[in-house]
């Protein structure tokens, strides 16, 4: 059980950090303000999850996989 649970937490890391860097590249070039406040928006409720799936939060970690499994992340 331990295992699968550090499994799902190692891949909804790799979701966040993956999403993570690609708003973040987006961010770094927006020249468009009411845009960039958008992406910080995500940027920031992104950074939240992560933090609950380092702690180790089995919610916030089948949320983020199943969100990305539908393609909504």
């Amino acid at each position: 059980m331990q295992e699968l649970n550090s499994e799902k937490i190692n891949k909804a890391l790799e979701i966040l950090n993956d999403i993570i860097a690609k708003l973040t590249r987006e961010f770094s070039i927006e020249k468009d303000i009411q845009n960039a406040k958008i992406l910080q928006s995500k940027l920031e409720l992104l950074e939240k999850y992560r933090e609950q799936a380092i702690k180790g939060n089995m919610n916030a970690i089948e949320h983020i996989i199943e969100e990305y499994n539908k393609g909504a992340i």
